[in-house]
């Protein structure tokens, strides 16, 4: 018989969590498992992925911030309807969504917590520009349901398992570490990458060429790419810059572009699934990034 896995996180647009949920889904056999993913909202991203593998991908309809209450009410539907073997959380909105769904309905199902970066450690939090006060709230939350329910965690690197150990106490003997993966195949670019890439964003085939690929916000560290660049442009004239991710920070990005007067030279790709294609043409990778879990690029 199948074992039924039951996911939860937040959105399936482009990231770090939602590249590795990809990948354990799409990866495990079809004859032992078989996949539901639920977000809350915007599946549209990673969603065929998910499909072409067989597994099935569900959103809640849940758009309003901290929706805990409602997207448990709504998940424990999903939990009746599917009756799942387990149930794995990526994400701290989706974390506390299905304690509060186990709470609700005394569910004897076993949860795993996917933990994805140092989201307590002090660099991490001012890294994001988050509130302290908040932070420290959002901490007490995350303590009390994980006692109250006990789950499983399943860490992507030793530091990342060593960080919630110190922050939450978690329990090591049910925490295992297992490394965010990669399948070779998504690496393999098209024969034309080189000449398509570049034509599509104006870079000469001579043109020297920085990529950076991530999400664009604080923790990623753009605006310092740029001010970089910026200063590369200084003694370098045939170099170019493609940024490839979306995010809070694409406005700022690009007006800061503009301010230091070149925008010239940098082009924003925003979401792409053909990221080996953008490998294949950069002549180096750049990634300012000031606190990762253990990234996927």
């Amino acid at each position: 018989m199948k074992r039924k896995i039951l996911h939860l996180i937040p959105t399936l647009s482009s990231g770090g969590a939602e590249r590795q949920l990809v990948n354990v889904v799409s990866n495990t056999s079809n004859e032992l498992f078989t996949h539901l993913v639920c977000t809350f909202t915007n599946s549209s991203f990673f969603a065929p992925e998910i499909e072409e593998k067989g597994h099935t991908v569900k959103e809640l309809g849940i758009t309003q911030k901290r929706p805990w209450f409602a997207a448990a009410r709504k998940f424990l539907d999903v939990i009746n309807d599917y009756k799942p073997d387990l149930i794995n959380s990526w994400l701290f909105d989706a974390d506390i969504t299905t304690r509060l769904s186990k709470i609700y309905r005394n569910l004897n199902i076993p949860l795993v917590t996917s933990l994805q970066s140092t989201a307590y450690d002090q660099e991490t939090i001012l890294a994001g520009g988050w509130s302290p006060l908040k932070v420290k709230v959002l901490k007490q939350l995350d303590k009390l349901t994980m006692k109250l329910t006990r789950p499983y965690f399943a860490a992507c690197s030793h530091t990342v398992k060593k960080s919630f150990q110190r922050h939450l106490g978690i329990d090591l003997s049910r925490t295992k570490v297992i490394y965010n993966s990669i399948t070779p195949e998504s690496l393999i670019s098209s024969q034309s990458a080189f000449e398509r890439i570049r034509k599509e964003f104006e870079v000469p085939l001579d043109g020297f060429l920085y990529l950076n690929v991530g999400r664009l916000d604080k923790r990623k560290n753009q605006t310092f790419l740029i001010r970089a660049f910026a200063e590369v442009l200084h003694n370098k004239a045939n170099v170019f810059m493609i940024i490839v991710g979306a995010g809070d920070l694409e406005k700022d990005l690009k007006t800061q572009t503009k301010r230091l007067g070149i925008e010239d030279k940098v082009r924003f790709a925003g979401r792409r699934s053909d990221i080996p294609d953008f490998l294949q043409a950069a002549n180096a990778f750049v990634f300012p990034s000031l606190t990762e879990g253990l990234p996927l690029v």
